[in-house]
């Protein structure tokens, strides 16, 4: 019931700015939220990604030589449950590209927040066509942040989701599949980050 209230207010939240009732965080930039004064020093190890990103993907090119880019998205990051937890909202591609069917457009949410007693970040993901949540927990340091499925997703397949080279206007991802989900891990996707707004 808590995953449920704090997804739930995650998307009312990311709704309310889709209709223009929350202050738009490209012209205002309080409207990101900041962290509360007494939640975990911890969350501040994501606190570089709070604004809005433009990101391009790439994906292995299917005849072995290399990487190619394959799609582009908008990335934003916010402040939630009063600084302490942070929610973001992706969408490929881009709202700046015109798609015929909205329905061909993704959608999708993170809920992020940190436990203390277990020093470890538990975080869900949810689109508009997921059947259930898919959920991960991670650990984290100044340098970077490494993700791991609770569940195999992929044909079956563990993921390891690490963000790093996180600076203030850039950043870097890549997933990673495996079996099992302890070795013989494959990269299979990355996403390179450039900050939109502040």
């Amino acid at each position: 019931m808590k995953f449920l209230a704090t997804l739930t207010g995650a998307l009312v939240f990311l709704g309310a700015c889709a209709q223009g009732s929350v202050t738009d965080p490209i012209h205002e930039a309080s409207a990101f939220g900041q962290k509360a004064e007494a939640a975990p020093a911890e969350l501040l190890h994501m606190a570089t990604m709070i604004g809005q990103w433009a990101v391009t993907e790439d994906a292995p090119k299917q005849d072995g030589s290399g990487w190619e880019q394959v799609s582009s998205a908008d990335w934003n990051f916010y402040w939630g449950m009063g600084g302490w937890s942070i929610y973001d909202d992706y969408i490929s591609p881009p709202l700046s590209t015109t798609l015929e069917d909205e329905n061909k457009r993704q959608r999708g949410t993170n809920v992020r927040v940190y436990n203390v007693a277990q020093k470890k970040w538990y975080m869900s993901w949810l689109t508009t066509h997921s059947t259930k949540p898919e959920g991960f927990s991670a650990t984290s340091d100044e340098g970077k942040v490494v993700m791991l499925s609770d569940d195999p997703y992929f044909g079956g397949q563990y993921v390891r989701i690490t963000f790093f080279d996180m600076k203030k206007n850039s950043f870097e991802w890549n997933m990673k599949l495996s079996k099992d989900g302890k070795e013989d891990w494959s990269e299979v996707y990355r996403i390179h980050g450039i900050r939109k707004t502040l």
